[in-house]
């Protein structure tokens, strides 16, 4: 909740700064990431920046190579 709240304060300091007004929910990282084919998958390019939680979920999902 911290870090929602954080967030937030962000975007009112800088609303032309931030897409949006909370971070992206474990939801619509699940949702996003299962579009992908991982297996086949040669580079992932994730663009712009943020709280590290599409970061977090590529990194869990990549092969070793």
């Amino acid at each position: 909740m911290q870090s929602r709240l954080q967030f937030l304060k962000q975007w009112v300091r800088n609303p032309r700064e931030l897409g949006s007004i909370t971070p992206s929910s474990r939801f619509l990282t699940r949702e996003l990431l299962n579009r992908i084919d991982f297996a086949n998958a040669r580079y992932i390019a994730e663009l712009g920046p943020g709280t590290g939680v599409f970061t977090a979920a590529i990194a869990e999902r990549l092969g070793k190579d």
